[in-house]
């Protein structure tokens, strides 16, 4: 039976399953401990309830030396055995990574004309003692300094995509707003009237996903200078860019690649195809996130069901590619094709 959990004796578990040691200095700076003694007593009721319920293998090794110094470390084969290790996302390794990159404010893009701290900095080595994962090598591409979302902006698109605050148990009510859109292909900001339907990610930024003018699009949150709510929108029904999964991409291991068949073990295909259903507002994100958009390049002449290959590129070098070429296109916006049909 797991323990029950409790959020500090979780923390330790995360740090010796993950790193083998936890250090008291760490516990006085993220559970916000007075002192090393009081981080030391934490320690002590820590071995006291938690380490005798596990076997030989998985009891933390408090050598006494180590101890002395503010180290706690455990084996390698240490498993916690606690509501917090019962649940498979808490020890994820995508999460743990994830976690990580936060810490070091990775993957964040920076204001514009702001540097990036030295890689040293990043890990926490200046005036304090860093903590011991923080002495992980661990580094990314740099992400492109960017317009910074207006603040007002965002909380006025939140406040037309949540419920009445002072009727918080009441069906949200769709909003209309007038907005201030400073396009890439533009010089001045424009006056558009859009109905939110929901904040999105395309994996490089956020954006609101609205119908406008022109129907559905995305409108890049970093590109609003002006946003204000104008009254409540004409009832819209869900619009079919936004049904949960109400397209499908599917997968098959490109052609002329001499082991297809790790492809289809990789991605865990059936019958050699993966079926990756995401809303249809997703679908050019989606490519475009995994390098797939130059495959529905529009060459004319080309039938819909036709895919292209770059020139001298190897199938290695883009192992996946897609079964359904026609149903794909049809999901893409005519000004996000390649090349753009007019709209």
């Amino acid at each position: 039976m797991p323990l029950e959990p409790n959020p500090e004796f979780d923390l330790v578990d995360f740090h010796l399953y993950w790193f083998g040691v936890v250090r008291l200095a760490t516990l006085v700076r993220r559970l916000r401990r007075r002192d090393e003694e009081t981080a030391g007593r934490l320690m002590d009721r820590y071995a006291l309830e938690r380490a005798p319920l596990r076997g030989p293998s998985t009891r933390p090794f408090f050598d006494p030396d180590l101890r002395a110094r503010g180290w706690y470390t455990a084996p390698r084969d240490f498993v916690p055995r606690n509501a917090w290790f019962a649940d498979p996302q808490t020890h994820d390794p995508d999460r743990l990574l994830a976690y990580l990159a936060a810490e070091r404010g990775m993957l964040t893009p920076l204001p514009p004309g702001w540097k990036r701290e030295p890689a040293e900095q990043r890990r926490g080595i200046g005036e304090r003692t860093p903590d011991f994962d923080e002495l992980l090598p661990l580094d990314a591409p740099p992400e492109l300094g960017r317009q910074a979302i207006e603040a007002p902006v965002l909380r006025t698109l939140l406040r037309s995509l949540l419920p009445d605050p002072f009727h918080p148990m009441s069906p949200r009510v769709q909003q209309a707003c007038s907005i201030s859109y400073l396009g890439a292909d533009r010089r001045t900001a424009r006056t558009i009237s859009i109905v939110p339907i929901a904040l999105t990610h395309d994996s490089f930024r956020w954006a609101v996903h609205a119908l406008g003018p022109d129907g559905p699009r995305d409108y890049v949150l970093h590109r609003l200078v002006g946003c204000e709510i104008v009254g409540k929108a004409p009832e819209v029904s869900a619009h079919p860019s936004w049904i949960e999964d109400g397209a499908t991409v599917k997968l098959k291991p490109r052609d002329g690649l001499p082991h297809p068949e790790r492809i289809v073990n990789q991605y865990g295909m059936t019958g050699g195809v993966l079926e990756v259903p995401m809303r249809p507002a997703f679908v050019v994100y989606f490519l475009k996130r995994h390098q797939l958009e130059t495959d529905l390049i529009d060459l004319p002449g080309a039938p819909p069901d036709s895919t292209f290959d770059i020139p001298g590129r190897e199938p290695h070098q883009q192992p996946l590619a897609i079964a359904n070429p026609e149903e794909v296109r049809a999901w893409i916006p005519d000004g996000m094709r390649i090349p753009p049909r007019d709209v």
